[in-house]
């Protein structure tokens, strides 16, 4: 009898376990939080909020955001990564804890790499802007301006390890030219000193300084995109300038806990494809300087591998540790 109970036992287990798996067809059965990792009012959180409106409205469930912010969205990211693998709780994230952080700190409580993704939301297009104190008309200025005053020109970034700190270490790399960085805490005040010229450059998003732009206080001379951005159309790519592969543009995407089923993960990417290319959403978008997506697992994962691989390469090659 014990040796029946023996037998008969992880049988018993084994179905309950896989009945506990949620059914894709049935998806999604009960509330759904979307982990942000960057603050409240920011451009992740804001198309997170956009696509948890749709998913709410298409599926008549729940949708909740829960901003879990800090170390370069490493919390939100570690929290999501211990999470049930069912669905239920997504991550909304800009790359870094998918492509930089692995490399970038010198330890983390989570694997990004199994981190399972789900859908690239939008496309962040970073500009190099610069002040008028810098005394150049144009991207190719600048970059004759950087070759031959090699540690006498600086920049601001959004902090260490941020994606304005990275561009600028790899620009120095691809120029052979250093460069001295001015890190400070956060986008606002890195880009009110470019405004007010205690700083010559910075890489930020298009849509962080294009009011200031327009305003006459700042110049934007090129984009770190593969092809020009529409809502710029007369600024040209570095790779128009000679410098090839350097591409910085970044974006805003979900992902999932390891092991989440892909058919899930599939049910919401398309679901976020038709959240942002709403006729609205993509006006909001546009305002913003953000290009909606909404793209495929596979496509995500496609986009993290040539990401991680690039920014590794910059990051060991600057030597940028981050405790």
């Amino acid at each position: 009898m014990k040796r029946l109970i023996a037998i008969v036992t992880p049988v018993l287990l084994a179905f309950s376990n896989a009945g506990a798996q949620e059914n894709p067809a049935a998806y999604p059965s009960g509330p759904i939080r979307i982990v942000c990792g960057f603050p409240a009012g920011g451009g992740v959180d804001v198309m997170a909020r956009i696509v948890a409106n749709h998913l709410q409205k298409a599926w008549g469930k729940s949708v909740v955001i829960e901003n879990r912010v800090g170390a370069g969205g490493n919390v939100g990211a570690e929290h999501v990564f211990n999470a049930k693998p069912d669905g239920y709780v997504l991550l909304a994230s800009a790359p870094a804890p998918f492509t930089v952080n692995r490399t970038l700190y010198r330890a983390l409580r989570y694997d990004p790499e199994k981190l399972t993704p789900v859908s690239i939301g939008a496309i962040t297009p970073i500009v190099l802007a610069v002040s008028y104190n810098a005394n150049v008309k144009n991207a190719a200025e600048f970059i004759a301006h950087v070759k031959a005053n090699p540690g006498r020109l600086n920049y601001s970034s959004q902090g260490l390890g941020t994606s304005g700190h990275l561009i600028s270490a790899m620009l120095e790399q691809k120029l052979g030219s250093k460069l001295v960085h001015v890190p400070y805490s956060g986008a606002a005040p890195a880009i009110n000193d470019l405004a007010a010229g205690q700083v010559d450059f910075l890489f930020s998003d298009l849509g962080g300084v294009k009011a200031l732009a327009d305003a006459g206080k700042v110049l934007i001379i090129a984009t770190t995109t593969e092809r020009r951005v529409p809502l710029i159309p007369d600024t040209p790519t570095f790779g128009e300038l000679g410098i090839s592969d350097f591409i910085g543009d970044s974006w805003w995407g979900f992902a999932a806990p390891p092991a989440t089923p892909l058919a899930i993960r599939e049910k919401i990417a398309r679901e976020i494809g038709e959240a942002v290319k709403a006729s609205d959403v993509i006006s909001r978008f546009n305002a913003m300087g953000v290009q909606p997506l909404g793209n495929s697992p596979s496509q995500m994962q496609a986009t993290i591998e040539t990401d991680r691989k690039r920014w590794g390469e910059v990051i060991r090659s600057a030597k940028i540790v981050l405790d």
